[in-house]
């Protein structure tokens, strides 16, 4: 993985160290954005406006298509409808044979209005038990599968009786002998009804059935594009009722998208469908009173053949001028590189920390000014570095002063609070001698010179202090120390963890009656760091106590000293504050306490040994 990542980064580190290269990067770059800008905001916009038109010319077509279809499906409707009225036709179907004079006068009015509607192939009349009375077939090739013509009339009179006079456009199978098959057209059916009669019964039925082949021609007649093509579609499952290819007929319009899903939740007329890895643009209208619609289909590719020429002319252009452009720049950079090397010569040298060093000037140019800038430059952060270098020390030895004369008065503040009670109230010498060693003890251990101790002297120091709140608590206060023997010798800030037993017993033990016991176990962490642990089973802090606390130590960093904190836990900041001043910011104290039960104080540092 590392070699991959190495062999990908050479080329972008070969770059970085050469102005010239960087300079012929940035001349590439400009180009290329310029020229794929130009190049791509023509192709969109030319893309967008060959969409549109090729959206509006498919939106004409197919509107026109469907009313020129809707217009002769209604001269139909029309022309049937002026017959459901006709008192005489109603006899004739109701009353055949006594009415059979009027036959040929009827049949006469059915060839006008199947010339009036030249897609009319099939159309009969039949009376209510589906015998036929009036038969006008244009092309008998339908006719030859008598068993399919039958059952299909059957079914279409059905259709007439369920619509009680009503109207429909639907579906019906005829068999095309000439190709052996049967296929799907449209036909019109409508019950004739004795309208002058008082209950109006029906009496018949009027069936006419389009031409299949004049409706695939009307489509075909359709096609915008070499690969653009018409369909009509049912709606309700979105199959092809109509298509050039009699192939297509009963399949689905697209075999990955519905389109009538779709159409459901858009309001457009058109969209773009992505079917079987081609993307197609379609266009939509749907028929009056039917459930039927005719859609467009157009590929994307097609539309965009002159778009994708132009593109390709626009890019050999753009790698013309790319190349031009390149050798441009290299013309021009060479006269700025010679100084800027010798710079660069001069740079390296003071990149490894020689600031005296200083590269000649040897133009009155730009490039000597910035040279000249540069030498006075180098010679002022030399002094700066030196200067803060030497600054910082004072300032951070000031400091962890500072943090350790705080600790010291508070600490003897207490235990002099301690001999007073003790004197007063007891007058027992002998605790107050004790107490009086051990604090002569603590005061040398803490005027020695030096600000660090080893945790074994500081072990003892604890000791100390802890007989002397013994001698104050009597048998309220038990202490167990446990310290790993190779510690003993480790170095460590002094009186570092003396405040932190004194709040254990001052705001832990103190408040109970029963006493309590305070735990100190010394532990290595890892090669590298120390925990001491500083326990207590006190009365411990609520959650809000706990939140304040730990606020305060949060608030600490390597910069913030300030003593205005609340004075219950002065000790404690003092303690993470020098911490991390010493160690740095990933070491300090942590805080867990519960109410009831106690609290637990961890002291991380790093392990440093005498």
């Amino acid at each position: 993985m590392k070699r991959i990542w190495a062999w990908i980064m050479a080329p972008i580190q070969y770059i970085k160290r050469s102005f010239y290269r960087k300079m012929l990067l940035a001349f590439f770059a400009i180009i290329i954005i310029t020229v794929t800008s130009l190049g791509a905001n023509f192709y969109f916009e030319t893309s967008d406006s060959i969409k549109q038109n090729a959206i509006s010319t498919m939106e004409r077509t197919t509107e026109q298509a469907v009313q020129t279809l809707q217009l002769q499906m209604g001269n139909i409707k029309n022309d049937a409808w002026s017959f459901f009225g006709d008192e005489e036709l109603q006899r004739l179907v109701k009353n055949f044979p006594e009415n059979s004079d009027k036959l040929s006068y009827f049949d006469y009015k059915f060839s006008i209005m199947q010339n009036n509607n030249s897609l009319i192939e099939i159309l009969l009349v039949n009376d209510k038990e589906g015998n036929e009375r009036i038969q006008k077939i244009t092309n008998k090739k339908y006719y030859e599968d008598r068993n399919l013509f039958a059952s299909e009339k059957i079914k279409l009179s059905q259709i007439a009786l369920k619509n009680n006079g009503k109207e429909a456009w639907v579906l019906t199978d005829i068999y095309d002998a000439q190709k052996k098959q049967t296929i799907q057209s449209i036909a019109y059916t409508q019950a004739l009804k004795d309208v002058y009669a008082e209950q109006q019964p029906i009496v018949g039925n009027m069936i006419v059935i389009l031409s299949f082949d004049k409706l695939q021609s009307w489509l075909s007649a359709l096609r915008i594009q070499d690969h653009g093509e018409f369909f009509l579609v049912n709606k309700q499952d979105s199959r092809i009722i109509l298509s050039t290819e009699a192939s297509n007929i009963g399949e689905p319009l697209f075999e990955e998208t519905n389109l009538i899903e779709w159409n459901k939740y858009h309001e457009d007329p058109y969209t773009f469908v992505k079917d079987q890895n081609q993307k197609s643009l379609v266009v939509y209208r749907s028929l009056l009173n039917t459930d039927w619609i005719l859609v467009g289909k157009v590929p994307v590719n097609v539309l965009l053949e002159q778009v994708n020429a132009v593109a390709q002319k626009t890019i050999l252009i753009g790698f013309v001028c790319l190349l031009a452009a390149m050798l441009l720049a290299s013309l021009l950079s060479s006269r700025v590189l010679v100084p800027i090397r010798r710079l660069r010569k001069g740079m390296r040298q003071i990149e490894q920390g020689n600031y005296k060093i200083a590269v000649p000037v040897e133009t009155n140019d730009e490039i000597g000014f910035f040279v000249a800038g540069f030498n006075k430059m180098t010679r002022e952060i030399d002094r700066l570095i030196v200067k803060v270098y030497e600054t910082e020390l004072k300032k951070k030895d000031a400091e962890i002063k500072a943090l350790q004369s705080q600790i010291n008065p508070h600490f003897l503040y207490n235990t002099l609070g301690t001999i007073e009670s003790l004197a007063a109230i007891q007058g027992d010498n002998k605790s107050i001698r004790d107490i009086c060693h051990s604090l002569a003890q603590m005061m040398r251990y803490n005027v020695n010179g030096g600000s660090f101790s080893t945790l074994g002297e500081e072990i003892q120091q604890i000791k100390q202090y802890l007989m002397i709140q013994q001698i104050r608590y009597e048998s309220r206060l038990t202490y167990d120390i446990w310290l790993e023997p190779e510690l003993e010798s480790m170095r460590i800030p002094k009186l570092l963890f003396q405040p932190i037993v004194e709040n254990s017993i001052i705001h832990g033990i103190e408040g109970l009656r029963r006493g309590g016991q305070i735990w100190i176990k010394v532990v290595s962490l890892n090669e590298h760091d120390v925990v001491i642990s500083v326990k207590d089973d006190g009365i411990g802090m609520n959650d809000e106590q706990l939140s304040v606390l730990q606020t305060n130590l949060n608030e600490v960093s390597m910069t913030d000293f300030s003593i205005d904190r609340q004075r219950s836990s002065i000790g404690v900041v003092n303690a993470h504050s020098r911490l991390k001043l010493i160690y740095g910011e990933a070491y300090g104290l942590t805080i867990e306490s519960q109410l009831g039960s106690g609290t637990e104080v961890s002291i991380r540092l790093m392990k440093t040994v005498v």
